[in-house]
């Protein structure tokens, strides 16, 4: 044996002994008495004010008013100006750190190339504790018999790995397929779901949709041909429509997953079919985008986070820019964490006659009634046309349905067209996150 190669496992045992802390920790809070969890939410959210505006050297810039809110009254809270996420470019890429660098296990980017990239950073103690919380949701639906496809990008972003991780506690078999990749295209991907009898198909909605096109093209019936009987979405808002398109086109159940790089893991599904605020990762408040007053139970309006127990990059008041109610109504299932409905982002949308209209708000009614995977939007001279890719005859019989109900929805009058479909699954498959931008022409 080479002298000069000494092997010791003290590091790794140190490993391995946060992690079993991390995953105790989080069933700790999770079979939390609901009295008790909210007063741990309410202590929490302190002592991280505390941390983050001592720690973090934006923040102490920022709130220096506030003293390190050592003697702070949370009847104050909403004074805290908000956090932009502007200012987390501007701080790219260590501007937001609140750990020592020592202490960070894991580095992600948005996979955005539009403008200059959000950078995130955890600790092992904060990583493991979102892989837990992510199983633990996981594990209401999936057992260690699931083979699970995980047709998410892995480069930069964290929901591919965080969820690859949190399967592995679930002893579930896992296929890292990824997104966009010469190695496993579309057609290899289908081939797979077939070959290995996969039974859970995590990716976007629309990419769920492509593959199920792909699948026919090959031959394939989707609905009957495959052992796919879950299919997760992430990464992408979704109409009632869309998601009922997905059920509808793999015989599949669907569930819903809420996240972002900067925050990870927000929102995860139960067996009833809701999403949940994950009430252990942060605070929410819901307020209005124009006046910044706050909103109750059972509205729309822009979605406030400030994270809890978060030391690689807390955040305080942070304005997520997505579209969000919060239900005043408890879920059957028993959990006391608060459900919510996403509507996408606020920057999701169109604009007629200096009027906004949420695009996903528009998606139910089109692919509600124009028997159609997919649609173009386009704006021209304060007019909305909207393609359809779908047969002439379903064309025909759809078409004047789909202009009536926008009519008496929004009083819009509103072209529809038909488009190839051929041209816009192209778009799609050369797109690393798919969604409905893909094939705005315009907005």
């Amino acid at each position: 044996m080479n002298d000069s190669l000494k092997f010791s496992t003290s590091n790794v045992q140190k490993g391995l002994e946060n992690r079993i802390e991390a995953i105790k920790n989080v069933e700790r809070i999770y079979n939390m008495p609901e009295k008790v969890f909210e007063e741990w939410k309410t202590e929490s959210l302190l002592k991280s004010l505390k941390y983050t505006s001592q720690n973090s050297a934006f923040y102490k810039k920022k709130l220096e008013a506030f003293s390190g809110f050592e003697s702070f009254d949370l009847h104050e809270f909403s004074k805290i100006p908000f956090t932009l996420r502007s200012e987390i470019k501007e701080n790219y890429p260590f501007g937001m750190l609140a750990a020592s660098m020592d202490d960070i296990v894991r580095y992600g980017e948005s996979t955005g190339t539009s403008d200059k990239p959000i950078a995130s950073y955890y600790t092992l103690g904060e990583w493991i504790e979102n892989n837990a919380t992510v199983a633990l949701f996981l594990n209401e639906v999936l057992t260690k018999q699931d083979i699970v496809a995980v047709a998410v990008p892995y480069e930069l972003a964290f929901v591919a790995q965080d969820i690859d991780r949190s399967l592995e506690m679930l002893n579930c078999t896992i296929i890292s397929i990824g997104a966009l990749t010469r190695i496993c295209p579309p057609e290899r991907m289908i081939q797979l779901f077939k070959d290995i009898k996969v039974t859970t198909l995590i990716c976007s909605v629309t990419r769920a949709i492509y593959l199920s096109d792909v699948a026919i093209e090959m031959g394939f019936d989707p609905s009957k041909d495959f052992s796919i009987n879950k299919v997760m979405c992430v990464g992408e808002g979704m109409s009632k429509a869309k998601e009922a398109l997905v059920r509808k086109l793999w015989n599949a159940e669907t569930y819903s997953m809420y996240g972002m790089t900067e925050t990870n893991t927000l929102g995860m599904f139960c067996k009833e079919h809701n999403q949940h605020l994950v009430e252990t990762k942060a605070h929410f408040e819901v307020i209005d985008s124009v006046t910044y007053e706050p909103l109750g139970y059972d509205t729309f309006g822009e979605l406030i986070v400030t994270s809890l127990n978060t030391k690689g990059i807390p955040l305080i008041r942070y304005r997520t820019g997505d579209l969000v109610k919060i239900k005043s109504e408890k879920c059957s299932c028993g959990l006391t964490f608060k459900t919510f409905e996403h509507s996408g982002r606020l920057d999701d949308h169109i604009i007629i006659k200096n009027k906004k209209y949420p695009i996903l708000q528009l998606e139910q009614i089109i692919i509600g009634l124009g028997d159609t995977n997919y649609y173009t939007l386009e704006v021209v001279e304060d007019s909305l046309k909207i393609g359809l890719c779908n047969s002439a005859e379903v064309f025909k019989k759809v078409n004047q349905q789909i202009i009536n109900k926008f009519k008496e929805t929004y009083n819009l009058s509103v072209t529809v067209f038909p488009v190839e479909n051929a041209k816009v699954k192209d778009i799609i498959r050369n797109s690393l996150k798919p969604c409905i931008k893909s094939v705005l022409v315009n907005g």
